[in-house]
């Protein structure tokens, strides 16, 4: 009966801060009771709203911040591939060279000079120079994960489509493929074939060329090598270059659309409000 009583005290205290029950007093209570429980509900919510539009913001910032560097890295890859082409155009023009020179009766056919410094264009033959253009700020984008990318998915798309595309992978794969089954071929004729009845020591020697001329001409081999290394350089290489070379000129042209939209936004705290 005791602990009733006290109970029942407790409750009549607790709505009305009194020793009597009073309706007016637990009304009065009660709607305060539920003014601030509503108060703080909304506050926390608040808060919660806040932090989260808060962590969005600060992800697309970083976002923007990726994708205002990638101008600047297409930029590169596009004076990459002009120096790309200009090397291939190179060695394109000592291929024919050699070739147009194969059947002449000359021991200096396949030597050339530079800077008063004489050399034989096979010295390099077996170097294969792929095409890796230099996408700075796409490597960063890379690292993010999903939910991150689809904060502006159109332009994350994009990005993906410049970094894995289909003529980029066609390049890197299929072309340096080919490159380097020839050259595996290549070596295979001078240690199989040169090495029976010439001195392969010196080969990177241009004397080498020049005094195993005759030997070096009746290879028949090492010709369709030549021509076969030419066709990949000039008819699939040099094309696909300069095609993905056109594609990253125009991607430049968009993402620095994009950054100049991005540049216009403005912001009251975390709400963008234009």
């Amino acid at each position: 009966m005791t602990l009733i009583k006290t109970l029942k005290k407790r409750y009549v205290k607790l709505f009305t801060l009194g020793k009597k029950f009073s309706s007016q007093t637990f009304s009065d209570n009660l709607k305060k009771f539920l003014l601030n429980g509503i108060g703080l509900f909304v506050v926390v919510t608040f808060t919660f709203y806040v932090e989260s539009v808060g962590d969005e913001y600060e992800k697309k910032e970083r976002y923007k911040e990726i994708v205002s560097k990638i101008p600047e890295s297409l930029r590169k890859s596009i004076n990459y591939s002009d120096e790309y082409l200009e090397t291939s155009e190179y060695r394109i023009s000592e291929l024919k060279d050699i070739l147009e020179k194969w059947e002449t009766d000359n021991d200096s056919i396949f030597i050339t000079a530079m800077n008063n410094e004489f050399y034989s264009p096979f010295t390099y033959f077996e170097l294969i120079i792929e095409y890796a253009p230099p996408f700075i700020g796409m490597k960063m984008f890379e690292s993010g994960d999903q939910e991150f990318k689809m904060l502006y998915p159109e332009i994350s798309e994009e990005i993906e489509e410049l970094i894995d595309g289909e003529k980029l992978n066609h390049i890197l794969s299929g072309i340096n493929k080919d490159e380097k089954e020839l050259i595996n071929k290549y070596t295979e004729l001078v240690y199989s074939d040169f090495s029976q009845k010439l001195d392969i020591s010196n080969l990177n020697d241009f004397k080498f060329w020049l005094y195993n001329r005759e030997e070096i001409q009746s290879s028949v081999k090492l010709k369709y090598l030549v021509n076969k290394r030419l066709i990949i350089i000039r008819d699939f290489l040099v094309p696909n270059v300069k095609n993905y070379k056109s594609e990253i000129i125009e991607k430049f042209k968009y993402f620095d659309s994009v950054n100049n939209s991005f540049k216009s936004e403005k912001y009251f705290l975390y709400w963008k409000i234009n």
